[in-house]
């Protein structure tokens, strides 16, 4: 995660939230996919709505800086969700998150979510393992 951190230049305060992050929310409706991200501060979260059209969505950034991030949503071949995301300056870039259930210990299943970021053209990756609470 420090190599993401350093490829979208994060300040100190950012990235120290960032050590606060404690899972994630998926929730699929009639129309949208929504993905959030809370941390052990209550008033800290992030949620991204996209449609399940595959239309883009305009989402807040997820570096907390000023802008929006344009993204939308796709299924990969094993019927898993795939974001695909891009955002302006300041250091304007993409991203994608693919998901995946893995087998985990004692039979759970875990959601293991790959994130790339390309910066400039160079792209660092990272993988967050989930499991169910």
């Amino acid at each position: 995660m420090d190599q993401v951190a350093d490829l979208v230049g994060l300040s100190g305060l950012v990235r120290e939230g960032i050590k606060l992050l404690r899972g994630c929310e998926l929730t699929v409706d009639g129309s949208s996919f929504r993905m959030g991200v809370f941390s052990a501060v209550p008033m800290v979260k992030i949620t991204e709505n996209y449609p399940l059209s595959g239309a883009e969505a305009s989402n807040m950034r997820r570096d907390l800086r000023f802008g929006s991030c344009r993204g939308s949503l796709a299924v990969s071949p094993e019927g898993m969700p795939q974001l695909r995301m891009r955002w302006e300056e300041p250091y304007r870039g993409e991203g994608l998150d693919e998901f995946a259930l893995v087998p985990g210990p004692g039979g759970r299943e875990e959601l293991h979510v790959t994130s790339s970021v390309t910066v400039g053209g160079r792209t660092v990756s990272y993988t967050s393992v989930h499991t169910r609470r």
